[in-house]
């Protein structure tokens, strides 16, 4: 049993092979079992003989001898049978690594069939099994001979691959000997589809084990591209794409090798063009990062350069003590060095000076942050390499590709996406760099549109005959304009102007500030023969936007429209800014020496700027029309104020065919002109303030106004201030050049002597201007009931006056206007006729001995004396007095005086007129008060004059 045990561990050599699962071990496996089984089958009987020693009779042994045969047939045949199983399911995978190893499997198959052959002619074996045995290792036979095939194209592919690494062939060799080793497995590949044949299987579970067939046969025959030839193709491959990916190198030193990758490639259909386009945006990606690395090493060495040049001038600064500084280091301690302690302290001193002066220069130097200039100084140079490679290609590779790889489209493309993520990146820094950096960067922009248009020429939205473009994106993907270049680089290049332009507009409010500050204290020049007064600062503002529309020029010669338009709104903004500035320097200066001259300078100063407005207006319409039109000049009329409806109505006949509409750019410039005008006007009315701050420092001059000496002739007040007027505009019609801003001076006195008319009566009834707001406040909040009959006034109480002004309320308004205890006014008898004494005198004024002023003018200015004269004439006719009041309430009075006026002051007046005259009766009073309400709350807030 010993030896059984021994045989059945000996003769079981699949069980360790299993357990590896290496394919070569079973070549190992089934030479072993042919040994062992040709060995012990002409023994099987003897062995068995002896077993049985003691047997009597032949008879008994030949028994026993067969019947041992038998069961060592059963064992032989079961030993086969799974070697051939076993050899069935694997013969679908490669079972062996080389031609050698494959022919070796297939001797130790031929054996194994050797010993079944054997089988067949012995009854101890059950012949059926024996057939089954004899068929399986046929069909092993036959997969072990197509495994050689296999092997065979192996080892070809391995030799071309080893070829092809060492350079020994080309690559149009290499090239055609693939095919010829892609066509050997094609044949493969069919024959041992057909062996794999499952068409026609009926049943589920056929159909499950046909799907698991086609898995194993599609796991060949991918096994047997790799083993193939696969990977020769995949080195060929990507020796082409490494040739695409360096063209432009290879174009001008080796033509032959792109030549090679190009035919290759076209070879391959669809597959070619995709590794095209993949090694077309390598090559794109690698060319800036190329150049960027070495555009930034090179600034570095730059810097690292000036950084020492930099220290050297440190150390040269101060040579003497450095020197001095380094001795000090060297002397020797001792007697001497004790002797010499003073000088050498003092030497130390200038040592331990000078060395922190070179230390900080050199500090400074390392610390400085970089010059973002330098970030743009790059991508101009990634720039330029990348469209000279895409001018390369245009010019020399893409006619050595078929159209159908559209070659160029493709690199031009990848180029454009390259730019634009360039360009990004100087935009997200663009606050750094500086306004020249970026100007380079929009001209750079402007000549790759127009490099753009050159090399699609017939592509071009605006080129005549340009072709439409494609949406079928599978047959026609590039045959057209490609959208990625139809838009170019417009939003990199609108975001630098809108940058740009505010940049250039924080340095002209820079400078026009500068300008206004020295305007301020500057002498004031003489305008020809007429006297009129200006100065230097509309000639020096419209300087400095001159030289932003000369860049601006310069660009529009290039076609960038939008560049035009940004600079100009720029300019036009930094006009306005001149504008108020020079408008808010005359505030505060009213009382200052020369006021007057400094004020009418201002207004001419802003007449000047009209014309000059209108000039630059003409210049901007001028340049944006040589960007849009690509023409020097339009010949058109004098500039107006262009809206977008005017222009797009002119677009259809001045605007070429295929160019942009000038509608699509307006200029905020156009409306600079008026502006200035009407700003003229406001700033010769400050003359005004001159004139009245004469009049309040006068003695005693308004105050004069409705007491007993006014109304009865005895103290001028309104010849007084003709006479003030007349004098300061004998000046000022000498100062000022245009009759409009006179006029608009002549106006506003009228108006300010109305005005202050009107204020004296309500400061004379106990009226005071800083609570005027609250009391137009309070006034509005008050609740009233028209129809509650008012109790007859009593003139010496303040309940019963507290009671009509507030309908029963609260006393707050009284304590907020101090009317409790407010005085006892009485109006003069001829305080009317008296105030219409002095509007007619007015009147008189400046309508014929003043500036020639107009008769309705005029009267609208003068027009709250009449109104306040109707007022006190109406005691008794409560509708006349209301109308009065709502005339007073409409006239342009200032925003404190008629906040004066509300229905408090009302109160106060009525009870005047209750004093004064007799018609004016309790019940007048009550009637009137309520309609000044009434008129006062439909009202509102009253608008703001001035």
């Amino acid at each position: 049993m010993g030896a059984d045990s021994e045989s059945s561990c000996s003769m079981d050599p699949l069980a360790h092979w299993r357990r590896e699962g290496t394919p070569d071990r079973l070549a190992e496996a089934t030479e072993r079992v042919t040994a062992e089984v040709l060995r012990r089958c002409p023994e099987l009987a003897a062995d068995d003989a002896d077993a049985y020693g003691t047997a009597a009779t032949s008879a008994a042994v030949a028994a026993a001898a067969r019947q041992c045969s038998e069961r060592y047939a059963a064992e032989e045949l079961q030993l086969l049978e799974g070697a051939a199983d076993e050899m069935l399911d694997e013969w679908a995978r490669p079972l062996n690594e080389s031609l050698k190893a494959t022919r070796e499997a297939c001797r130790r198959v031929a054996d194994m069939t050797e010993v079944g052959r054997r089988a067949a002619g012995t009854p101890l074996y059950p012949q059926a099994r024996v057939q089954q045995v004899l068929q399986a290792y046929r069909c092993a036979q036959a997969a072990m001979a197509g495994m050689a095939r296999l092997a065979e194209l192996e080892e070809d592919a391995e030799g071309l691959a080893a070829g092809m690494l060492g350079g020994e062939q080309p690559l149009s060799q290499v090239d055609a000997d693939v095919v010829k080793l892609v066509e050997r497995r094609t044949q493969l590949e069919q024959a041992l589809r057909n062996e794999w044949n499952v068409e026609g299987i009926r049943g589920d579970e056929e159909a499950v084990d046909a799907e698991r067939q086609r898995e194993t046969l599609e796991a060949l025959v991918g096994e047997l591209y790799q083993r193939t030839g696969g990977d020769v193709e995949t080195l060929v491959q990507n020796e082409c794409r490494a040739r695409i990916k360096d063209c432009v190198r290879l174009v001008r030193e080796d033509r032959a090798k792109l030549v090679e990758a190009v035919n290759s490639l076209s070879a391959r259909g669809e597959l070619g063009i995709s590794i095209v386009r993949g090694a077309v945006h390598e090559a794109v990606a690698h060319r800036a990062l190329e150049c960027e690395l070495s555009s930034a090493t090179e600034q570095i060495r730059e810097a690292d350069r000036r950084h020492e040049e930099a220290q050297f001038r440190s150390v040269q600064a101060q040579p003497a003590a450095w020197v001095r500084g380094a001795i000090s280091d060297l002397v020797p301690g001792g007697e001497e060095a004790e002797e010499d302690d003073s000088k050498l302290a003092d030497t130390s001193s200038h040592s331990a000076a000078a060395r922190p002066a070179v230390d900080t220069a050199a500090a400074a130097t390392a610390d400085a942050p970089a010059d973002d200039s330098a970030v743009a100084e790059r991508v101009l140079q990634v720039a330029d390499a990348l469209v000279e490679d895409l001018t390369s290609v245009a010019d020399q590779i893409d006619p050595l590709f078929p159209r159908r790889f559209y070659f160029l489209e493709c690199f031009a493309v990848e180029t454009h996406e390259v730019l634009n993520a360039q360009f990004w990146s100087v935009i997200a820094r663009a606050s750094l760099i500086p306004g020249k950096q970026i100007l380079s960067l929009i001209s750079w922009i402007e000549e790759y549109h127009g490099h753009l248009i050159k090399l699609f020429p017939t592509q071009h939205p605006l080129a005549p005959g340009a072709a439409a473009v494609s949406t079928d994106e599978d047959t026609a993907p590039f045959s057209a304009w490609p959208p990625a270049l139809h838009l170019a680089l417009d939003a990199p290049s609108q975001r630098l102007s809108e940058g740009y332009a505010a940049r250039a507009l924080e340095m002209m409010k820079h400078w026009i500030g500068n300008c206004v500050e020295v305007d301020a204290t500057s002498l004031i020049d003489v305008y020809g023969d007429s006297n009129a007064l200006y100065t230097q600062a509309p000639v020096d503002v419209f300087r400095i936007v001159n030289d932003e529309m000369a860049i601006v020029a310069e660009h529009a010669q290039r076609g960038n429209p939008l560049f035009v338009q940004r600079v100009c709104d720029a300019c036009a903004a930094a006009l306005l800014v001149y504008r108020s500035m020079s408008a808010a320097a005359l505030d505060g200066h009213d009382a200052d020496d020369g006021a007057l001259e400094r004020i009418c300078a201002a207004a001419n100063n802003h007449r000047r700027c009209e014309e000059l407005a209108g000039q630059f207006a003409e210049r901007c319409h001028a340049v944006l029309d040589q960007a849009i039109y690509a023409q020097a000049h339009r010949s058109t009329e004098p500039v107006v104020s262009r809206s977008r409806a005017d222009a797009s109505s002119t677009a259809d006949t001045e605007a070429p065919t295929g160019s942009a509409a000038l509608s699509e750019y307006s200029l905020s410039v156009d409306g600079i002109a008026h502006e200035f005008a009407v700003s003229a006007e406001h700033v010769a009315t400050r003359a005004c303030n001159v004139i009245f701050l004469d009049l309040d420092e006068a003695p005693g001059l308004w105050p004069r106004l409705y007491l007993h000496g006014w109304a009865a002739g005895e103290e001028e007040v309104a010849g007084s201030v003709v006479a003030t007027v007349a004098d300061f505009f004998g000046d000022i019609n000498e100062f000022l050049r245009r009759d409009a801003d006179k006029m608009a001076a002549f106006t506003e006195c009228a108006r300010r002597i109305a005005d202050r008319y009107v204020a004296q009566l309500a400061l004379l009834l106990g009226a005071d201007r800083k609570n005027a707001s609250n009391v137009a406040a309070a006034a509005n909040t008050l609740t009233t009931t028209e129809s509650t009959a008012v109790a007859d006034a009593d003139e010496g109480g303040s309940e019963s006056l507290a009671h009509r002004i507030t309908g029963g309320g609260p006393s707050r308004l009284l304590r907020a206007v101090g009317a409790a205890r407010g005085p006892r006014i009485t109006l003069e008898p001829n305080t009317v006729a008296r105030l219409r004494a002095d509007r007619q005198l007015f009147a008189d004024y400046f309508i014929h001995d003043g500036g020639g002023s107009s008769v309705a003018i005029t009267s609208r200015c003068l027009a709250p004396l009449d109104a306040l004269a109707d007022m006190l004439d109406s005691a008794g006719n409560a509708a006349c007095f209301a109308e009065s009041y709502a005339h007073l309430l409409a006239a342009h009075l200032a925003a404190d005086t008629l906040q004066l006026w509300a229905p408090s002051m009302m109160e106060r007046l009525l009870l005047a007129l209750q004093r004064s005259a007799a018609a004016a009766t309790p019940e007048w009073a009550a009637a009137a008060r309520i309609e000044c309400r009434r008129l006062w709350q439909a009202r509102g807030q009253p608008p703001v004059h001035g």
